[in-house]
């Protein structure tokens, strides 16, 4: 990640920035079928850059980012997460299932792969 900035100096200090990712917008992500029970499942997803090309290493993902295909199932925020990606782009993440009157059988748990889901580096 970049910033780019400009600023006066004319009395009163002004400026413009604007912050930039150097890989872009291209990332992905793998995506997990999980049953759709009562219980906790603990969900290995691997992220990357240019359509799975190169591991996205050493980024802080946003909790709200993982998503489910249904509603029974979703991030257990109280469990034990790693959002951090490995040097393999892995992140690991516990998912509550049987939640809610959902009669899906199972749920398809994937990271929302874009720049706006990572936390920035400062």
């Amino acid at each position: 990640t970049v910033t780019i900035s400009a600023h006066a100096y004319d009395g009163n200090r002004t400026g413009v920035s604007k912050v930039a990712s150097l890989r872009w917008d291209n990332f992905s992500s793998t995506s997990v079928r999980i049953a759709n029970h009562t219980g906790n499942n603990i969900v290995n997803l691997n992220l990357s850059i240019s359509d799975g090309i190169e591991h996205l290493i050493g980024v802080d993902i946003i909790p709200s980012s993982i998503i489910s295909s249904d509603s029974g199932c979703e991030l257990n925020t109280s469990a034990v997460n790693d959002f951090s990606t490995d040097i393999n782009g892995e992140i690991t993440v516990t998912i509550a299932t049987g939640i809610g009157t959902s009669t899906a059988d199972e749920c398809i748990i994937s990271w929302e792969a874009n720049g706006g889901n990572i936390y920035k580096e400062y």
